[in-house]
């Protein structure tokens, strides 16, 4: 494979993945969860192809440990966006029964 194509393959990559990040910062601002979505969607991809390639490149377990973070951040911002609610467990509805109780 031609080098001018391997770096112009990896520049458009790149470029990409720096647009999608600035429409993060628009989508987080105007609260538009197609693009938080779409931003998930495009990043959780990169994460799983960052964890193929850790075995050749060493500093790649340290964007594994940084896009994780990102991913589990914007995914609670996407959550928190939606309004989906995490469903209550047995140990958390029995703590509010028990303070439903001492209140009465």
């Amino acid at each position: 494979m031609d080098t001018r194509v391997c770096v112009a393959g990896f520049s458009t990559v790149l470029w990409s993945l720096m647009s999608i990040n600035i429409l993060l910062i628009y989508a987080a601002i105007y609260e538009k969860i197609l693009i938080v979505g779409t931003w998930l969607l495009v990043n959780y991809l990169v994460f799983l192809c960052t964890l193929v390639t850790v075995l050749l490149d060493p500093l790649a377990s340290l964007r594994i440990f940084y896009l994780g973070y990102c991913l589990i951040v914007v995914k609670s911002f996407y959550t928190e966006l939606t309004g989906v609610e995490e469903p209550e467990t047995v140990s958390s509805r029995g703590a509010s029964e028990s303070e439903d109780e001492s209140n009465a």
